[in-house]
C-alpha cells in the first residue's frame, strides 16, 4: 500500500530496514527483497553498510530509497556532503525520502532550523524528493513545525518486537 505525502510522492508503506544486516548479507538480502516485492529500503549511514546495499540494488533501478541524515549533524554545511556520500554509496544520484535522524544533538546544539534549510536545499537542487524526521519527539518536532519551508512529509518511529 502506498502512502500520498502532500508534496504529491508516493511511498510505500513499509521499507525493508537496513539496520543489523552485516557486510556479508546486506547485498543478498537487499536484492532478494527487491526481486520478491519490496518497493523502499531504508538506510543510515550509522548501519554501515550502504555501499552493499547499493550493490545488491544495482539492477534495481526502480527500488525507493531511503536516506537518514545521522544524528552527528549538528551544522547545516555538514548535511549536504552526508547525504552525497551516502548517495555514492548507494550509487544512487538522489534519494526518495531524506530524513533527520534521531533529535537529540541538534536539539542540544539549537540548530534545528539550519539544518532543516540545507536539507531543504538539498531537496531544491534535486538530491532527494522528500524530507522527514526520524524518532522525533513532541518538543522536537513542535519546533521544526514552526522554522520549515519544506514541510516533512513523515515522522519514522523505530518500532518492533524487540524494543521496550
Amino acid at each position: 500500500q502506498k502512502v500520498l505525502p502532500a508534496d504529491g510522492s508516493s511511498l510505500p508503506s513499509i521499507a525493508l530496514g537496513t539496520m543489523g544486516l552485516g557486510k556479508r548479507i546486506a547485498s543478498d538480502v537487499a536484492q532478494t527483497a527487491a526481486r520478491i516485492g519490496f518497493e523502499a529500503f531504508d538506510t543510515a549511514p550509522t548501519y554501515k553498510n550502504e555501499d552493499v546495499v547499493g550493490d545488491g540494488l544495482m539492477n534495481h533501478a526502480d527500488a525507493q530509497i531511503v536516506v537518514k541524515i545521522p544524528k552527528r549533524v549538528t551544522k547545516p554545511d555538514q548535511v549536504r556532503p552526508e547525504l552525497q556520500a551516502s548517495l555514492s554509496k548507494l550509487q544512487r544520484k538522489s534519494a526518495d525520502l531524506l530524513l533527520l535522524h534521531w533529535p537529540c544533538d541538534i536539539m542540544v546544539a539549537g540548530t534545528l532550523k539550519e539544518v532543516w534549510e540545507a536539507m531543504e536545499g538539498c531537496r531544491k537542487d534535486g538530491l532527494c524528493k522528500s524530507l522527514g524526521v526520524c524518532n522525533f519527539n513532541m518538543e522536537a518536532l513542535s519546533a521544526l513545525l514552526t522554522v520549515y519551508t519544506v514541510r516533512p512529509v513523515v515522522n519514522q518511529i523505530e518500532r518492533h518486537p524487540l524494543l521496550p
